[in-house]
């Protein structure tokens, strides 16, 4: 749908970031959250909310597509929709119905063996499809000019980046950066004063990791003002790795509390307590 609408180096550079968020999540859940088919009995949706269910269950689609083809693939979903308009189903309803389609119709293409590592293993089963953009390509091109010092941060062209170009630049930078390095960038671009949510967000968590003291009154700012949990949960985890950002962290979070979600108070009360 994404590719249909804004066209196929998006969807490509969605498809890039997606990736990156699912394997941050990997690293960051226990092994029983990142399944599809997740155990929720006894225990609260919201409470085990992550991009598995969205950036896994997509790759698992995307590898789908990519063994039967587009056109087959597009044709499966659309009888899908129409099968089970208006229903909820289970998981062993929809497996049943791969069965009863795809794998009946493509069986030197798909087995029953990968479907069930998708759906009931942790982790990204080998060989699944990694997303590639080209138009990533400038973007580590630069960060590796800048990074090694042929290029000056006002010297790279970003005049034409989209969002997600700025947020594979910041998401992809060492974790170590220096106090110089992250003056330059900020001096050059104005991350610190950025209006953009997601670009402030990923240039925060670099100054968070680097204790960069420049950009907090803005980091302070941004978690009393965003209750978008996605957005401030990363931050308050990191704050909390040491003992002063904790106390930010706390002071922070007890300003915004009674503006805040009663998930996202949830989601992020164990990092300042």
């Amino acid at each position: 749908i994404m590719e249909m609408i804004y066209g196929h180096d998006r969807y490509r550079m969605e498809a890039v970031l997606g990736y990156q968020d699912l394997q941050e999540d990997i690293a960051a859940l226990p092994a029983n959250d990142q399944v599809l088919a997740i155990d929720l009995r006894g225990r609260n949706p919201d409470d085990v909310f992550s991009d598995i269910p969205y950036e896994k269950g997509a790759l698992f689609l995307r590898e789908l597509e990519q063994k039967v083809g587009r056109e087959n693939f597009d044709q499966f979903l659309l009888n899908y929709f129409k099968h089970f308009a208006f229903k909820s189903i289970t998981t062993d309803e929809f497996i049943v119905y791969l069965n009863d389609t795809l794998l009946a119709e493509y069986p030197d293409k798909l087995d029953s063996e990968r479907i069930d590592q998708w759906i009931f293993k942790p982790g990204i089963p080998a060989d699944a499809p990694m997303p590639t953009s080209d138009a990533f390509s400038i973007v580590d091109q630069a960060r590796q000019d800048w990074l090694s010092g042929e290029k000056s941060a006002t010297s790279i062209d970003t005049a034409k980046w989209t969002v997600h170009q700025w947020l594979y630049f910041l998401n992809n930078m060492p974790e170590e950066l220096s106090d110089e390095q992250l003056a330059e960038l900020d001096d050059a671009f104005g991350l610190t004063a950025s209006s953009n949510n997601e670009i402030a967000h990923s240039w925060l968590m670099i100054a968070v990791h680097n204790e960069y003291q420049p950009a907090y009154d803005r980091l302070y700012d941004y978690l009393v003002s965003i209750g978008r949990n996605k957005l401030v949960k990363p931050l308050y985890r990191e704050l909390s790795k040491t003992p002063q950002g904790k106390a930010f962290a706390q002071k922070a979070f007890a300003e915004a509390k009674p503006g805040y979600h009663p998930l996202t108070i949830k989601a992020n009360e164990g990092f300042v307590n």
